[in-house]
């Protein structure tokens, strides 16, 4: 995020988006194990109608972890999601 500390902005943004009853939200996750957006998910809590979504570094064993643990729901795209970017530096 290139910020000393992130956490007051995102926290402000999410509280911000909490207040439209949005239907969920989707959080990418830090890539690494030490950090993680807990924070998020403790402001945008569990209310009937909306979801949290939690992609990015998550393997099949850390998805069913933070589903069970957590809640919500864990995404995956990225192995799925074709880049043309990848693809042609790979070609040249």
């Amino acid at each position: 995020m290139g910020m000393a500390d992130p956490k007051p902005q995102y926290t402000y943004l999410v509280e911000q988006l909490r207040r439209h009853r949005l239907a969920y939200i989707h959080i990418a996750e830090p890539m690494t194990p030490e950090n993680n957006n807990d924070f998020l998910r403790d402001i945008w809590g569990q209310r009937e109608g909306s979801t949290f979504i939690s992609t990015s570094g998550h393997d099949r064993k850390s998805a069913i972890e933070t589903a069970e643990n957590k809640g919500g729901l864990v995404g995956f795209g990225r192995p799925f999601i074709a880049n043309v970017s990848v693809h042609v530096e790979a070609l040249s």
